[in-house]
């Protein structure tokens, strides 16, 4: 399953974790990252994988829109 996000300047996503890796593709933009507490400096081109279970939250950081794609195995589904 593929999404993209776009997030407004200076907003963040609810946060939330699940039974499912993600990975999380920062298209455009600055911001941080919430993982299990820690916090990590997001921009353009990073790629941030997800082990599951793991809390996450994005956080727009900037005064641009911040924009991520992010994908993970849909739920009792396999190749």
């Amino acid at each position: 399953v593929l999404s993209i996000t776009i997030l407004p300047p200076r907003k963040h996503t609810t946060g939330h974790s699940h039974d499912a890796a993600e990975v999380y593709f920062f298209v455009e933009g600055d911001g941080m990252i919430e993982i299990d507490g820690r916090h990590r400096r997001v921009r353009s081109k990073d790629v941030i994988p997800i082990k599951p279970g793991e809390f996450h939250r994005v956080y727009n950081t900037s005064d641009m829109e911040l924009v991520f794609v992010s994908a993970f195995e849909k739920y009792g589904e396999r190749g």
